[in-house]
């Protein structure tokens, strides 16, 4: 079979092929299709671990249909993003959060197609008065290296009372804080400080440098 497709070069018979070649070509055909589905197409498989990675490529689909029911939040759609099969969305354990005396802390978080959120409630469990500019207070510790930042990402918070430009959220390889920019000012008992965060990190793209002259 000379002749093939525009496409993804599948070979077809024409009519000067001769009829005894007929099992060889239609044994070339499906492996040639079977070769390009599988490069391509849905993959799927009763867990993750057991979906071939092989030739595939970024945006690729897949399906885990896990049967333990014991498991069942593993089970759905994934795709592939480089490196490996990943869920568009789901809950994720990105930071721990840890105690403190002086906020109580909520966070929802989850990732998408990689990328972490997370969104933080802090209450304040007294009157906090801030004496200096570089006040921190460690929220949560990563669980996972992949979302670590490049480097230390400060991000904006806000509050149901003033002074939101004094204040913010930082994170970096230690976990998530929440940090004071200016002194002279105080967040009350039953404050309420808020953010939903997302930053860069090393799963997600490459760090492209450059120099200036």
């Amino acid at each position: 079979m000379s002749a093939t497709t525009s496409h993804y070069a599948i070979p077809y018979p024409e009519k000067s092929d001769q009829i005894k070649l007929i099992p060889d070509q239609l044994k070339a055909l499906a492996t040639t299709v079977d070769t390009t589905m599988y490069g391509a197409g849905p993959r799927s498989g009763g867990d993750l671990a057991s979906i071939d990675t092989n030739n595939a490529t970024v945006g690729q689909q897949a399906y885990v249909y896990e049967s333990d029911e014991t498991k069942m939040a593993q089970a759905g759609p994934y795709w592939y993003y480089g490196r490996k099969w990943i869920r568009p969305a789901r809950p994720a354990v990105i930071f721990n959060l840890t105690t403190n005396d002086d906020w109580a802390v909520e966070s929802w978080q989850w990732q998408t197609f990689g990328q972490p959120y997370i969104y933080i409630r802090a209450k304040a469990k007294r009157d906090i008065v801030v004496t200096a500019s570089n006040c921190e207070w460690i929220l949560g510790t990563v669980t996972q290296n992949e979302y670590i930042p490049p480097t230390f990402v400060h991000l904006p918070a806000y509050t149901n009372e003033e002074h939101a430009a004094n204040f913010g959220f930082q994170v970096s390889n230690r976990g998530f804080s929440l940090e004071t920019f200016v002194t002279g000012f105080t967040f009350k008992k039953n404050n309420i400080v808020f953010a939903q965060l997302t930053w860069p990190c090393a799963n997600i793209g490459d760090i492209r440098k450059y120099v200036t002259s």
